[in-house]
């Protein structure tokens, strides 16, 4: 199972596809992610941006442990030699304890960093924490993508042949007409987006932000061609419709 070799989970019901990794190892692979759910024994902290993820741990850390003043000022990263901790309230650093600051002006890598540098300061064993996070489609690997694109596409001609009166050969035309919109119009549509396939959306909204995105584009390309814009309009709706069964 594709979940299993990439410690996909459905947490809480969710469709959203969460990754459990390992942090027990530097990462290098954190682009385009956003952090959901960590584990310490007990503790259980849900944030889905890096920053605050980073502050609430470092936060919980000396609330089971208080360090001195005098300690945090000595804590360092192993990269660049920055300290973690400073008296100085700068850019996306954020007020801390004993009158000082938190750095929180990283990214997501460097975020993952120095919460594990944390932990090690705290004498918190990795082994013994969970981290959840969410990838973008853009940093899923290609076998994910093949896997879900798949699963997508197979779903919704079952979908549309138990719920509409459409033949075979007329659900094969929306299901090529969506192949195509995703393959030639969303790499221009959401070139700068993380999100770049419909066939891997995992939260409805995100879908239905794309979807408009698209018709806006296509009614503007295709302004001249009415026949084409409103195949792709029930291409899309279609996919709208199988969606909302599954996504939440």
């Amino acid at each position: 199972m594709i979940e299993d070799e990439f410690g996909i989970e459905y947490l809480e019901g969710n469709s959203k596809r969460f990754y459990k990794i390992d942090i027990t190892i530097k990462r290098y692979d954190l682009e385009n992610t956003t952090p959901y759910l960590f584990r310490m024994g007990k503790y259980e902290i849900k944030n889905n941006s890096w920053r605050g993820m980073l502050y609430e741990i470092a936060c919980l850390l000396n609330k089971i442990d208080p360090k001195s003043r005098e300690e945090l000022l000595m804590i360092k990263a192993d990269w660049g030699k920055q300290s973690v901790f400073s008296v100085e309230n700068k850019t996306n650093f954020k007020i801390f304890q004993h009158g000082l600051y938190i750095n929180l002006n990283h990214t997501s890598i460097h975020a993952m960093w120095t919460i594990q540098l944390l932990l090690k300061e705290w004498m918190i064993p990795l082994e013994n924490c969970e981290m959840y996070i969410h990838r973008m489609p853009k940093a899923e690997r290609a076998e994910v993508i093949e896997y879900y694109t798949k699963k997508t596409i197979s779903g919704m001609e079952t979908h549309l042949g138990l719920t509409t009166s459409l033949s075979k050969d007329a659900i094969a035309k929306y299901i090529n007409l969506l192949r195509e919109i995703n393959e030639k119009l969303c790499p221009k549509v959401f070139n700068n987006s993380g999100y770049n396939n419909i066939f891997v959306v995992d939260e409805f909204f995100l879908f239905e932000k794309m979807r408009k995105e698209l018709l806006n584009h296509i009614n503007v390309v295709f302004s001249d061609k009415v026949y084409v814009r409103k195949n792709a309009q029930q291409a899309l709706e279609y996919l709208r419709q199988y969606y909302k069964r599954i996504l939440r």
